[in-house]
């Protein structure tokens, strides 16, 4: 009886977590955590986005440079979220997969808690 009530807590315990990974990634799902350009999604948009003939400062595709803060901020936040999230009309990174969800949340909350420097 032991043995079956810890295979129930086991089973249940699998069913929400796995149900947690299909579950939509939103900006309310953000922790306390301060998420800054610098700290958080610089990383992300230099090894995803600023890369050589994307959207670097030399190739600036569609006159989108994510090289900086500055040029993130000027593509537009939500533009930016849609196209990884492959809601927007184009979706990046082109013709591949999406990026991991777990890194399309760290950007969300990044814009949710204001896309700060």
């Amino acid at each position: 009886m032991k043995n079956l009530i810890y295979l129930c807590l086991l089973s249940m315990t699998l069913l929400v977590a796995c149900g947690k990974e299909d579950d939509p990634i939103t900006p309310d799902a953000c922790d306390s955590t301060n998420y800054t350009y610098t700290a958080n999604t610089k990383a992300i948009f230099d090894g995803n986005c600023a890369t050589a003939g994307c959207h670097d400062a030399a190739s600036k595709t569609d006159g989108i440079d994510l090289s900086s803060y500055q040029g993130v901020i000027a593509a537009g936040t939500g533009r930016i979220t849609a196209a990884i999230d492959h809601t927007g009309p184009v979706a990046m990174p082109y013709q591949q997969p999406k990026l991991p969800d777990a890194t399309i949340q760290v950007i969300k909350c990044w814009v949710s808690k204001g896309a700060v420097q």
